[in-house]
């Protein structure tokens, strides 16, 4: 499963304050975290917070692990012995960023583009379709939904069951789309 931006951002920032046992005030970890992650997630800037974002409330999301100190001209996130000894124990997921964040990546560099590659588009929707249809996952036995008293259950596969129709029709619907036209 993926994992959001935000969860790996705080998980290395968790690492980098183990090395500091004094403390870091939040732009100062803010700026380490960024020099750590700068590979797979950008740096903040223009339009775009995710390391602010994600650590201003540190001490709020792993009470067991961080202290803030108050005392002093800036705040400071302090380890506690908890972090200390359970750093090993932490791992940074990798970073694969979701479709949503690809797409909104994508939209703000290419401001000046005023189209969508609509052959690329239907080249991965072709793709999960056929993957759909090799798995044969639209094959439901619809008694088996009222054999279960779980309604969540009873929900997910009904919600599965739209979603797969919908699929089928996409697939028709896509072998309109043409290089030069969008039907």
């Amino acid at each position: 499963m993926k994992k959001p931006a935000s969860e790996i951002i705080r998980k290395a920032a968790l690492k980098i304050l183990v090395k500091f046992p004094k403390g870091l005030s939040l732009a100062d970890l803010k700026f380490k975290t960024e020099e750590e992650l700068k590979a797979s997630i950008p740096p903040d800037g223009q339009g775009h917070g995710k390391y602010r974002s994600s650590l201003w409330d540190l001490e709020k999301r792993y009470p067991e692990f961080i202290i803030k100190d108050n005392s002093g001209r800036a705040a400071k996130f302090v380890p506690t012995d908890k972090l200390q000894e359970e750093a090993v124990n932490i791992k940074v997921p990798v970073y694969a960023p979701t479709a949503r964040e690809v797409f909104e990546e994508e939209k703000r560099a290419s401001r000046s583009t005023p189209y969508m590659d609509y052959l690329a588009f239907k080249s991965k929707v072709m793709e999960v379709i056929d993957l759909v249809e090799r798995l044969e996952l639209g094959h439901f036995n619809i008694r088996a939904i009222g054999g279960t008293n779980d309604l969540e259950e009873i929900k997910n596969i009904t919600k599965a069951m739209i979603y797969l129709e919908g699929l089928s029709n996409l697939k028709y619907t896509m072998q309109h789309v043409h290089k030069d036209k969008w039907y």
